[in-house]
């Protein structure tokens, strides 16, 4: 379909509508993605990674963005354009979710752990020689008899905590504590004596186990001193468990893939890796506070590629880090608070883009937005938070047109909070569409734009979704009858 706009000269030009999603993922992200939802069901939380976002509310679990590894469970690898649920009749009740740029780990409530997506390191559990490639939950069959309680999705390998407080890795052992080859079948970490552990998480090919006194351990590849651990200044592998020095009475830890940021009991954010607002590798060694505007306390933390968040205990929402962050657009190394979000209890960071969730469960989004990991919608880059339709996108309805001496008056119902329409019109004679946009629900279009005794049709779509968005086309209208 051809559509035609008038430039700067007021001229008609002829543009062709061409949408396309991009079916190669970038690597990033993984670590402390894990959300929890327990068995209250008002339990609810966002998760995200590369170019994909989850969300669990009310017992669904909601997908949308980039599913090129079957990451999303949908089924196929198709990219999501809005939220959808995915088939959780196998799994039943859902307790946590963790999701890595290759694959999505689900544990339900009676400690099965299922996972869907790549299998290329065996990281689904499953032999190499099987399927590459799970696009639906498939059930671990390794942790039979081994009750999970809870686990995390890495790069090329995942780990698991059980009930009974010892902790499993498999996939690709980048950690060296077994052998440097991919394996399918899990192999238990031995911690330190006398160490309970109480959580887990995973970063870019790094591991790391908070401890139920508080400290925390990692082991894994120091890309970036991901782990704060280089004895020799430069990065470095650590083949076993660790203890992380320079911070205590760890309660949460996350991991992207250049930087990592742990909570502490206080309500203190500490982070370490890649402390810069562009392209040259500032390193923070060792782990260093966050200084928060009037001393706030927060309640959780989350990373993405390059950029930081955290909620404080009013569900306030703190962002910092590169534009990636898109704190109205800017880098800034220290917390900015986005005023245009309250009440929020739960956060996730992608490579570029931030899910958040409200108390009332709505779904915010912003930043990159190329996969529709935004959820949108569009495919358009938002540096402010937009609402993520809840569900299937809908067309544009209730569209009606009126003629004053103004000129021809289109209105329409809104489909989303935040949305940007496309007003498209042509002669019922002619095959291209005129087009005009706004962010209302109500445009008038001068006399100007109409030939005289010519019949038009009108549609309105949301802009950048094609044309599965459009709504009905209207009843000819008659033109314009003179310009007088």
């Amino acid at each position: 379909m051809n559509f035609v706009m008038r430039n700067k000269a007021g001229n008609f030009v002829k543009l062709a509508l061409a949408f396309a999603i991009g079916a190669g993922a970038c690597i990033w992200n993984v670590g402390g993605l894990n959300k929890a939802a327990a068995a209250d069901p008002e339990v609810r939380f966002v998760a995200a990674a590369n170019e994909h976002s989850l969300a669990y509310r009310d017992g669904k679990l909601f997908v949308w963005g980039d599913s090129y590894y079957g990451q999303l469970g949908t089924g196929d690898q198709r990219s999501i354009v809005a939220t959808t649920t995915i088939d959780l009749s196998a799994v039943k009740s859902v307790k946590s979710v963790s999701t890595s740029p290759f694959f999505t780990i689900i544990v339900n409530e009676d400690g099965q752990l299922w996972e869907m997506g790549n299998n290329r390191t065996g990281q689904l559990g499953k032999s190499t020689e099987m399927a590459t490639v799970w696009y639906s939950p498939a059930l671990n069959l390794n942790f039979d008899g081994i009750k999970v309680k809870q686990a995390a999705a890495g790069v090329d390998h995942a780990l698991a905590l059980s009930e009974a407080g010892k902790v499993y890795i498999w996939g690709n052992d980048t950690s060296k504590l077994t052998t440097w080859r991919d394996m399918h079948i899990p192999r238990e970490v031995v911690m330190p004596r006398g160490v309970t552990v109480k959580s887990v998480a995973t970063g870019w090919n790094t591991s790391y186990a908070i401890a139920t006194n508080g400290d925390l351990y990692a082991w894994g590849l120091n890309n970036a001193f991901l782990n704060s651990q280089s004895p020799d200044g430069s990065p470095n592998w650590l083949s076993k468990p660790t203890k992380v020095g320079g911070i205590a009475k760890v309660k949460q830890v996350v991991s992207a893939q250049f930087h990592s940021a742990a909570l502490t009991d206080d309500g203190s954010v500490y982070q370490w890796g890649v402390n810069s607002c562009n392209n040259e590798y500032v390193y923070d060694k060792t782990p260093k506070k966050v200084v928060f505007p009037n001393n706030v306390k927060l309640k959780s933390v989350a990373v993405g590629n390059k950029h930081s968040l955290a909620i404080d205990t009013e569900g306030r929402l703190y962002a910092w880090g590169s534009y990636e962050a898109n704190v109205y657009g800017q880098c800034s190394l220290t917390p900015v608070l986005l005023t245009t979000l309250n009440n929020v209890i739960d956060i996730a960071g992608g490579y570029g883009h931030t899910i958040a969730m409200k108390a009332d469960g709505s779904l915010w989004g912003w930043g990159y937005n190329v996969h529709r990991e935004v959820g949108d919608g569009s495919n358009t880059m938002r540096y402010n938070p937009v609402l993520v339709h809840d569900g299937p996108p809908v067309k544009p309805t209730g569209l009606t047109l009126k003629y004053s001496s103004e000129g021809v008056t289109v209105k329409w119902n809104p489909v989303n909070t935040g949305a940007l329409y496309r007003v498209l019109w042509k002669r019922t004679d002619a095959d291209d569409y005129f087009q005009a946009e706004t962010s209302g629900t109500t445009l008038t279009l001068a006399k100007s734009y109409f030939d005289v005794d010519k019949n038009y049709e009108f549609r309105v779509m949301v802009a950048d979704d094609g044309e599965s968005l459009q709504s009905e086309k209207s009843t000819p209208f008659f033109g314009i009858p003179n310009r007088s």
